[in-house]
């Protein structure tokens, strides 16, 4: 009977530790770098203008962040059209005001009201792909 109280009383206290050693890994991980919204400042036959805020980014990772279109295959996978318009989007991360964001644009004017695409990020800790769609408004 003594015996099973010990062994309980171990279980129990390894059990703890590594509790106490997954809530102090849980914070790091949900530090990885992330895309907000995406925020519209141009309008229906103009060129794009937009800006995605880049969240929980870690010292360093802005400097070697990509961000493009993602591939034709994921496309596919995920199941979205990927139309050629989609092919003049062009993606720069920049910092403005002690802020992160990634800025969207198109050198020519958007006639389609409704933009549908695949935002691809990499950086040394790791890769996200989100869907954005937008809706431009005239004018």
């Amino acid at each position: 009977m003594a015996m099973n109280r010990i062994n309980e009383d171990f279980v129990v206290r390894r059990l703890l530790k590594t509790l106490a050693l997954m809530g102090l890994m849980v914070p790091t991980l949900a530090q990885a770098l992330g895309l907000g919204d995406i925020d519209v400042k141009s309008a229906l036959n103009q060129p794009l203008h937009a800006e995605i805020e880049v969240v929980s980014v870690a010292p360093g990772e802005m400097d070697a962040l990509r961000v493009g279109l993602a591939s034709s295959e994921m496309y596919a996978r995920i199941g979205i059209d990927r139309t050629p318009l989609l092919d003049g989007l062009r993606f720069r991360p920049v910092v403005r005001d002690g802020r992160y964001f990634v800025m969207v644009v198109t050198e020519a004017a958007v006639s389609e009201p409704f933009l549908n695409f695949l935002i691809e990020a990499e950086w040394p800790g790791g890769r996200l792909v989100r869907e954005y769609t937008i809706l431009l408004d005239p004018p």
